[in-house]
């Protein structure tokens, strides 16, 4: 049986931690607009689900291309109440 991150965001949703030298700006990042080009860590309800490089942003700020390494090489991403975005670099 699949968990909810999975039925949310599809099968091998997780991916392995930022590299040591790379560290987390924790803090949700409520406009979604302004993350283009920025790597990010995705979390559903404080749960990891995702880390990527926004690739494309909508102009309203609702939905984000997530480019990933592995297997899944993108991901469409939307705003739900539950979900934080947060920087790390």
């Amino acid at each position: 049986m699949r968990n909810d991150s999975e039925k949310m965001h599809g099968p091998g949703s997780r991916s392995v931690p930022p590299p040591a030298d790379r560290f987390i700006l924790w803090g949700a990042v409520d406009d979604w607009s302004q993350l283009q080009g920025l790597d990010i860590e995705i979390r559903d309800g404080g749960e990891f689900i995702d880390r990527g490089r926004v690739e494309v942003v909508t102009a309203d700020g609702s939905l984000l291309w997530l480019q990933q390494e592995g297997a899944t090489q993108r991901r469409l991403v939307e705003m739900q109440p539950k979900l934080q975005v947060q920087i790390y670099r």
